[in-house]
C-alpha cells in the first residue's frame, strides 16, 4: 500500500516539475476576467535566510543537531526544491464572484481570529503550500494531494516568523516542507522539525476542514477564496495523479538535492534560495 501510495506522490511531482519552469507573462488558466475582481491582502514578513547548515543541502551535515528522523528513511520525489512552487503572494475572490467552481468541488475552509477563508484544493493540488496571513497570523496553508491530508500551521515560531517551501522530498509518503529560513525538514502530518537547525520544534497546528464548495459558499458569502490567478500556468482542474512510478530511494536523495538546478527543473519560481 505505501508503495503504491509513494508511486502516486512521485509520479505527481514528476508531472508538476515538468510544469515548474517558473512565472508566466501569460494569464493563468483562470482568465483575465479573474483577475479583474482578485486581491491581493496584507502579509507578514518573513525573516531572511540565516547563516548556518542546511538539511535541505545535506541531510547528514555533522554540524546539525541529531535528527529525528533516519535520512535513510527520507525520499527524493523528484523535482528539486520549489520544483512545485508554493504561493508566496497569494490572491484572493470573494466568495459571491467565484464563478470556476463547482458545487461539490472540495476546498480547504480555514478560520483565524474571526477571518474565514477557502482554499480550493483544485488550486492546492498543483502548490500544496500557501504562505498566507490571517486574521493577522502568519499560516501556511498546506495540503498533500497523496494522502489528502489539509493542515495549517502558525508560521510564527522560536522568535521568528518562518515561510515555507516544497522540498522535493517524501517520507511515509507524506510531502515534507522546507523552511526558508534555516532550512529545516518538516514532515507535514508531524508538524514538526525532523532534520536541521530547528529539529524538535514544533509548530502550532489550526484546526481546518474541507467541505463542498456550495456549503462553504452559503456560509460565507463574503469571504476571500483563493484565486487560480497565481501567476503559474497550470491546468487547474486536472487530476495530475494519474500515471505511476516509483519513487527515488534515499541514495538518490543527494543526487536530487545536488542537482535541484537541473535541466528542464526551472529555477526562477524559488524564493530565498543562495543559488
Amino acid at each position: 500500500m505505501q508503495t503504491r501510495a509513494g508511486a502516486a506522490v512521485a509520479a505527481l511531482v514528476l508531472i508538476l516539475a515538468a510544469c515548474s519552469a517558473g512565472r508566466s507573462a501569460a494569464p493563468p488558466s483562470s482568465g483575465t476576467a479573474a483577475a479583474t475582481t482578485d486581491a491581493r491582502l496584507p502579509q507578514a514578513t518573513a525573516g531572511p535566510r540565516e547563516n548556518g547548515p542546511s538539511a535541505l543541502d545535506d541531510l547528514r551535515d555533522a554540524r546539525l543537531p541529531k535528527p529525528l528522523l533516519d535520512p535513510d528513511d527520507i525520499l527524493a520525489g523528484g523535482p528539486p526544491p520549489d520544483g512545485i512552487p508554493a504561493l508566496d503572494e497569494p490572491r484572493f475572490s470573494r466568495a459571491g464572484s467565484v464563478g470556476w467552481l463547482a458545487d461539490t468541488e472540495a476546498v480547504l475552509a480555514l478560520t483565524v481570529g474571526g477571518e474565514t477563508r477557502a482554499y480550493p484544493l483544485q488550486v492546492m493540488t498543483w502548490h500544496e503550500i500557501v504562505n498566507d496571513t490571517v486574521g493577522g497570523v502568519p499560516v501556511a496553508v498546506t495540503y498533500c494531494p497523496l494522502c489528502n491530508s489539509g493542515v495549517t500551521f502558525d508560521r510564527a515560531v522560536a522568535g521568528r516568523v518562518l515561510s515555507f517551501g516544497t522540498s522535493g522530498l517524501l517520507y511515509a509518503d507524506n510531502l515534507v516542507m522546507y523552511d526558508r529560513q534555516t532550512e529545516s525538514l518538516w514532515p507535514q502530518l508531524t508538524g514538526q522539525a525532523a532534520l536541521g537547525v530547528l529539529t524538535g520544534t514544533t509548530l502550532r497546528g489550526i484546526p481546518m476542514g474541507i467541505v463542498a464548495w456550495r456549503e462553504f459558499r452559503a456560509a460565507h458569502p463574503a469571504a476571500w477564496v483563493l484565486s487560480r490567478d497565481t501567476g503559474f500556468q497550470r491546468p487547474y482542474g486536472d487530476n495530475p495523479l494519474r500515471r505511476v512510478r516509483q519513487p527515488v530511494r534515499p541514495a538518490a536523495v543527494r543526487t536530487a538535492q545536488q542537482g535541484r538546478a537541473a535541466p528542464g527543473h526551472g529555477t526562477r519560481g524559488r524564493h530565498h534560495r543562495r543559488r
